[in-house]
């Protein structure tokens, strides 16, 4: 009873807020509000814009780390048309993340719907203690992945469901 309670104290205690992008078309709850950053890549398929928002790393208490990476590709790439375009790109991300990371392990990989997209989530071990829970949500020429750098027993946190259960792509649809 008291972890529950201690649990419920330090979930509200923290002033999160709810960050609205209206260039990357999405809105969730962050720590505080992120660092952004962004570069473009020329590629065989076109020009690649990269957007990277960040929040976490003033926590003092904490050693979450919160991001989202908002890809777009060329208009004309569409990441929903076939199933094996996205198949390709997660087995890509998941490549490189195992390879970037210490000592890391996929702990987790299912297929499951975010705001009605077909998306897939992630839970990496590396580095002993350390877990990295990652969502890729791609819709049209977009891939969102929101990324969650934690300890393995913070992984379950109020704080880790907050962040990914708030996540909402704000596209209007004709």
């Amino acid at each position: 009873m008291k972890l529950f309670l201690s649990s419920i104290i330090l979930f509200i205690s923290l002033d999160w807020i709810y960050y609205s992008s209206k260039e990357g078309n999405f809105s969730v709850y962050l720590p505080e509000e992120p660092k952004i950053s962004n570069q473009e890549l020329e590629s065989e398929i076109g020009l690649i814009k990269i957007y990277s928002y960040s929040a976490g790393e003033k926590i003092k208490k904490s050693e979450d780390n919160y991001i989202i990476n908002h890809t777009i590709y060329p208009q004309d790439f569409l990441l929903t048309l076939q199933d094996s375009t996205m198949d390709y790109i997660y087995e890509t991300i998941l490549e490189g993340l195992l390879s970037q990371l210490k000592d890391s392990k996929l702990l987790y990989s299912q297929k499951e719907q975010i705001n009605g997209v077909d998306s897939r989530i992630l839970l990496i071990k590396y580095d002993g203690d350390q877990s990295l829970k990652t969502a890729l949500i791609p819709f049209e020429n977009n891939l969102y992945s929101l990324q969650l750098f934690s300890t393995m027993d913070q992984r379950l946190s109020n704080h880790s469901d907050k962040f990914f259960n708030s996540f909402k792509l704000n596209f209007k649809t004709n």
